[in-house]
């Protein structure tokens, strides 16, 4: 497996932002947010700042390490060149099949040979869209919970065409970030509208088997506090 370096989260709502947030805070991978529409990226920076002093007036994070998180995350509105560099790609885009896919089409084209590529997507399944970068191998789903600086889990799911390598390095990358990957071994296709109506063990707990906890690494206060 080779090492993961930067890693790039394509989407600056407030899932992908979070994303992106968690895993500067981590200190290990040069973060780049992607996103096109105007103004949005302006928007992350300001929430994610909010939520980094917010942590340093509650004496959950050292000013030096809230600063240094923010500085990791580069911004760009341009996806086929931010994606070039990119060891690992986590999409976050809008929950739409046709977004989805335009996204996978322009890693397929731009993102490296050896990239993994993952969806953020709860609802859509990885075989879904994996084919349109012609190497579903590299693909997963990579599942956060919101806010993804709170919540632990991450469920990471294989989907028919995915290589262990993919799931392997996923796996770890989740670890690396201070939360705890859940490996669904296989895809479970559930509608949006089905989906909010169940909590996570609900709707796939039958063929997911937990991994190892990782150490938390959080900037709110935990849900037991």
């Amino acid at each position: 497996m080779h090492e993961l370096k930067r890693v790039v989260v394509v989407g600056a709502g407030t899932m992908g932002s979070q994303i992106a947030l968690q895993t500067a805070l981590s200190g290990r991978y040069d973060v780049t947010l992607v996103d096109t529409v105007v103004g949005q990226l302006d928007r992350a920076s300001a929430n994610n700042r909010k939520l980094l002093d917010r942590s340093v007036e509650k004496g959950r994070l050292s000013q030096e390490v809230a600063d240094a998180a923010f500085q990791r995350i580069a911004t760009s509105g341009d996806l086929n060149g931010a994606v070039r560099d990119g060891d690992l790609v986590i999409e976050a885009v809008i929950e739409n099949f046709d977004a989805k896919k335009s996204v996978f089409e322009a890693l397929g084209k731009h993102a490296k040979g050896d990239a993994i590529l993952a969806s953020n997507s709860s609802t859509i399944a990885i075989s879904r869209i994996a084919d349109f970068t012609g190497r579903p191998e590299r693909c997963c789903n990579m599942h956060f919970f919101h806010p993804v600086t709170v919540m632990q889990l991450c469920e990471v799911v294989r989907g028919p065409k995915t290589s262990d390598e993919t799931v392997a390095m996923a796996m770890e990358f989740v670890r690396s970030i201070g939360r705890t990957p859940v490996l669904l071994k296989k895809e479970i296709w559930v509608s949006s509208s089905t989906e909010s109506c169940l909590p996570p063990p609900k709707r796939r707990c039958a063929c997911s088997r937990a991994a190892t906890p990782a150490p938390r690494t959080s900037i709110s206060r935990s849900r037991r506090a």
